[in-house]
Parts: structure tokens; C-alpha cells; sequence
């Protein structure tokens, strides 16, 4: 009887750190998810607001200055990803924009 009691102890202990490991890695998706919407939304937002701004700059004929802003929030977008993103994707966009650099 004593074997089937230690089997059966270690099947608990076993049962309870998979639960336990279960518990965390969701609270870990779930932070980790909530995290990715507040970038995402923040940059839509700002993004938004960016193309906004350019549209009623456009509307009122102030081209060189919408201009200004668009060149801006390129400037910005690069260096966040030179700085911030080491994602195949990211060195990608940075050379497709590179490139039209060298065409234009």
C-alpha cells in the first residue's frame, strides 16, 4: 500500500505545479497582451493624429509644412526601429526605405 501512496503523492505534487505553471504563464499572456494593445493603440492614436494634422495642412494649401510633419514622423519611426526592434520585418522596412533614399 505504501508504494501507491507515494505514487499517488507525487501524482499530486506533479498535478499541482502544472496548475500552478498553467496560473502563470496565462497571467503572463494576458499582461503581455494588455501591453501590446497600449502600444498599438498609443501609435494609432498618434498616427491619427499625425495624418489629421497633414490632411488639414493639405486642405489649407500649406504643403511644405505638412510636408515637415510627415518628414518628422518618418524621422521618428526610424529611430525607433534602428533602436528598438531587432525583428527581421524591421531590418527589412528599414532597407525598403533606404533604398528609395537612393532613388530619389
Amino acid at each position: 500500500m505504501k508504494p501507491f501512496s507515494v505514487l499517488a503523492g507525487l501524482l499530486l505534487v506533479v498535478a499541482i505545479v502544472y496548475w500552478i505553471s498553467d496560473q502563470i504563464h496565462g497571467y503572463i499572456d494576458r499582461k503581455s497582451g494588455a501591453i501590446v494593445e497600449e502600444t498599438l493603440s498609443d501609435n494609432t492614436i498618434s498616427q491619427l493624429s499625425l495624418l489629421i494634422d497633414v490632411q488639414q495642412l493639405l486642405k489649407t494649401g500649406e504643403v511644405a509644412q505638412a510636408n515637415l510633419k510627415l518628414s518628422e514622423s518618418i524621422e521618428t519611426s526610424i529611430y525607433i526601429l534602428e533602436n528598438n526592434c531587432s525583428l527581421p520585418k524591421c531590418d527589412k522596412a528599414l532597407r525598403n526605405y533606404k533604398a528609395q533614399l537612393t532613388h530619389r
